[in-house]
């Protein structure tokens, strides 16, 4: 009989890797996420959050500092959503 390359031993309760991480969630971010789907998300799922989540589509990091800047004025050439 042939072992999952994923598993081995007393291993096989814990996951050899961090999906979360993988797909760029904070730890905090993990938890929301399990506690949004009411149990632990399958891969595709924890893709699916990574991807909407993520700097390109939600702007997590940048929305603070964006946030800042002024919306109005002689020097704004555009402002938010024109």
């Amino acid at each position: 009989m042939s072992s999952s390359p994923l598993v081995t031993g007393a291993e096989t309760a814990k996951p050899k890797y961090d999906i979360p991480g993988e797909v760029g969630l904070t730890p905090l971010e993990a938890i929301r996420v399990r506690e949004l789907v009411g149990r632990e998300p399958n891969a595709l799922e924890w893709a699916m959050f990574g991807a909407m989540w993520s700097e390109h589509c939600a702007y997590k990091h940048s929305k603070k500092l964006l946030r800042t800047l002024p919306t109005r004025g002689p020097r704004v050439a555009v402002g938010p959503g024109e």
